[in-house]
């Protein structure tokens, strides 16, 4: 199966760019949560995909977001 990355992000953060090679992940940044997908098929390896989120102006407290790995081969990836 596909392994799919799900990043939301918090309140006070705004997704701001993919890095030029996603490495070999598709992402989908069209909203919140942000969505990055990794072939099935893909040979095992390690794969990086590197991406900012911007602190907004108006942002208060702390802020936060979360990755939850789902799918691929293996059944517990690391998320670092």
């Amino acid at each position: 199966a596909p392994l799919v990355l799900t990043d939301t992000l918090g309140a006070g953060l705004t997704f701001g760019a993919v890095a030029a090679n996603p490495g070999g992940f598709t992402p989908d940044t069209a909203g919140n949560p942000l969505t990055f997908t990794l072939p099935s098929g893909t040979v095992p390896g390690t794969y990086l995909v590197t991406y900012t989120a911007v602190v907004d102006a108006d942002a208060t407290g702390s802020v936060g977001n979360s990755v939850v790995p789902t799918g691929g081969g293996d059944p517990d990836p690391e998320c670092p």
